[in-house]
């Protein structure tokens, strides 16, 4: 039987938050390596605890594949012994969710979202395949009752045709408009993750996904171009967020599923969902190749009519482009909702801004990043982006219409880290910004660029030997 979900919109109004069950046992820690550690570790560690700790000693490395797997494997190792070390919050073993009834299930998990427990299940479906399991970020909407939201959310994802899969499913603290899935806390929690994810042995890092129904399927379409250099897709359902929300510039290399249906008319939601397909076929005309999406809106669905409307499946067999040779970086703020600040990210792919653009940059203005690499050359087009709202509907009070305009950015700063699969590093690279060339020689591979990147994306795919520091 499939489970009835309620999938409203949050209201105006805050609604009580259901008591949290008790949580049952984590599993036991795994054994802690022994003490002392050597440098690389004690780097990650203070990384970790948010202290001051000396990078280890540099040394060049040379730039051939062999050797700079072996300082890959040697840094990932030492990464994966200073989150034993460091951090207690772990994911909790798999369950096996096959066939189970989302309503005697016992959550498996609890973390906190800020100074909030949120607890969630971690459950398996089928046998691992030999690369690991893809990963199902999967997020319930804002009803009143968050736990009966969760609940159902949770059986939609027991259903959905995508095994052999993992599923994280999380609890958000409360109900209501405390429900936003998209917040510096909650960005904090998915960062979390991220990084336990790519620890584990049991997932495919280049098979995650974020999916979700209703208020979560706005917030995984505002996650999906927040965080898509972690991701190999996402896909909400019955949502259709404002563009000014989710860049889908940032969406590049990505699979990206939007279904909401047709009749599916609050807060717009079926013109706003018709009108990111219409921006994201004009970016894979732009860009071909790039921007795989798959938007439908079918006649005559409304807001629950989920069986017909499940992304997963569509989504279940893309893989991450963890280093690609294109991209766009569109630095957006995300936040603002329960008295929490905006945050944007610093980093991208294998992009870090230093310092920001000239200008007053905000929620409407923007810095933006084109990335290409082809022949040993990096062309980078540094932007100042400024959105303006055109088309206003009255009935729910929304600014649906957004245009974009483009002016070249100068006065800043940026790091640019490469790999092997990027350039030919034994020979001469050139970047340019904005059509003008900023650096041209030899890039060479140090065993702290290595580790520096490895602590900011801690990502096995992105640990980078190089790395070119820009001004413009």
């Amino acid at each position: 039987m499939l489970p009835l979900i309620a999938v409203a919109c949050s209201s105006d109004d805050p609604k009580p938050e259901p008591e949290i069950p008790q949580h049952p046992e984590q599993p036991e820690e795994p054994e802690k390596p022994e003490e002392p550690v050597d440098a690389t570790t004690a780097y990650f560690q203070g990384i970790l605890s948010g202290t001051d700790t000396n990078m280890p000693e540099d040394k060049e490395i040379p730039a051939g594949a062999e050797d700079l797997k072996s300082v890959r494997d040697e840094i990932w190792s030492a990464w994966k012994k200073a989150n034993q070390l460091t951090d207690t919050e772990r994911l909790p073993n798999l369950m096996a969710i096959d066939n189970l009834n989302e309503n005697t299930v016992t959550p498996n998990g609890q973390w906190k979202m800020g100074n909030i427990s949120s607890y969630f299940v971690y459950g398996s479906k089928g046998s691992k395949p030999a690369d690991g399991y893809p990963l199902f970020i999967h997020l319930h909407g804002s009803g009143s009752d968050a736990d009966a939201d969760w609940r159902a959310t949770l059986g939609w994802g027991i259903w959905f045709n995508d095994g052999p899969s993992v599923y994280l499913v999380p609890r958000s603290p409360a109900g209501g408009t405390g429900c936003r899935w998209f917040t510096p806390t909650r960005q904090d929690f998915f960062e979390r993750v991220f990084r336990r994810a790519m620890l584990s042995e049991e997932i495919n890092p280049d098979a995650i996904f974020f999916i979700g129904i209703s208020e979560g399927a706005y917030g995984s379409q505002r996650l999906a171009s927040f965080y898509a250099d972690y991701l190999a897709g996402a896909g909400p359902m019955a949502g259709g967020d404002l563009m000014a929300n989710c860049p889908p510039e940032n969406m590049a290399n990505i699979a990206f599923a939007l279904h909401t249906g047709g009749a599916d008319y609050g807060y717009g939601r079926d013109e706003l969902s018709r009108r990111f397909k219409t921006e994201l076929d004009k970016l894979e005309k732009q860009y071909p190749g790039y921007y795989s999406h798959h938007v439908m809106v079918p006649g005559g669905l409304g807001h629950g009519d989920l069986a017909d409307l499940a992304t997963s499946p569509w989504l279940k067999t893309a893989r991450r482009k963890a280093v690609p040779t294109f991209f766009r970086w569109e630095v957006f703020p995300m936040g603002g909702q329960l008295g929490e600040e905006y945050r944007s990210r610093t980093s991208f792919y294998c992009l870090r801004q230093d310092k920001a653009p000239d200008g007053t940059l905000g929620e409407m203005t923007r810095a933006s990043y084109e990335f290409h690499v082809a022949d040993n050359t990096v062309d980078i087009t540094a932007s100042i982006v400024s959105l303006s709202t055109t088309d206003h509907n009255a009935e729910w009070n929304m600014d649906f219409g957004l245009t974009k305009t483009y002016t070249a950015a100068s006065g800043g700063e940026l790091t640019l880290f490469l790999d092997e699969t990027m350039v030919d590093l034994t020979k001469d690279v050139t970047v340019n910004i904005n059509g003008e060339p900023r650096f041209t020689g030899k890039v060479t591979t140090n065993r702290n660029t290595a580790v520096e990147s490895c602590a900011l994306f801690g990502d096995p795919r992105r640990i980078f030997p190089g790395k070119i520091k820009i001004k413009y």
